[in-house]
């Protein structure tokens, strides 16, 4: 389970800075 959450979190992270990126 905690691994999980830490996964879920990279990925939103990661998904967060692609964004941020597109918008720069």
């Amino acid at each position: 389970m905690y691994k999980g959450l830490v996964f879920l979190l990279c990925v939103i992270l990661l998904s967060q800075m692609c964004w941020l990126m597109k918008v720069l």
